[in-house]
């Protein structure tokens, strides 16, 4: 049995926007292309989809948040529409790894970004990271999970499209789940 999936992997960085259309685009980019991406799929008989979402604290900029909660709705929508249908949303914290520009350049985010999420790895293991989102939950929930590697998040994704376990029921990947990949 070979399950026929719909990853989703579009979407904008958390940019500050300053003007109503940019906060627009933001929701644009972050969730209406998602949700539309999902209505197509399930008018298109597609039976599962594959959202990579985000972990993201309250403060984060107004238009992200917007469009990933309307992403985070439709694939739950779609999950909830049938019992043959399923969907599986992935939290990731920050991502690091290579990322690529429009023009092709490369900027190697790894080197800067490691140590970053081993210290946040640390700060959850000693307790201080859930002491701090018990204290100030709008400042720091979810805002300080150690960020993951873009393969992790693949592997993550291709197991998402793939195994049974996740075929017809809404399932979530959290980050601290995502932490656990071995690659």
């Amino acid at each position: 049995h070979q399950i026929e999936s719909v990853v989703i992997l579009t979407g904008s960085p958390p940019v500050p926007t300053f003007n109503q259309h940019d906060h627009e685009k933001q929701v644009e980019s972050n969730g209406k292309v998602c949700e539309t991406i999902i209505n197509t799929a399930a008018t298109c008989g597609i039976n599962h989809v594959v959202l990579l979402n985000a972990s993201m604290p309250e403060w984060v900029p107004k238009g992200y948040r917007e469009g990933k909660l309307i992403a985070r709705a439709a694939a739950s929508k779609f999950a909830a529409s049938s019992d043959d249908k399923g969907a599986v949303i992935i939290y990731p914290g920050g991502i690091y790894g290579t990322r690529h520009t429009a023009s092709g350049f490369s900027i190697p985010l790894t080197l800067p970004m490691l140590p970053v999420s081993y210290a946040l790895s640390l700060s959850q293991r000693l307790g201080v990271t859930n002491a701090l989102e018990t204290a100030i939950p709008y400042m720091f929930k979810n805002a300080l999970c150690p960020m993951v590697s873009v393969k992790q998040v693949a592997t993550a994704i291709v197991k998402a499209a793939t195994e049974e376990q996740y075929a017809k029921t809404l399932s979530h990947i959290s980050n601290d789940e995502i932490l656990k990949i071995k690659v």
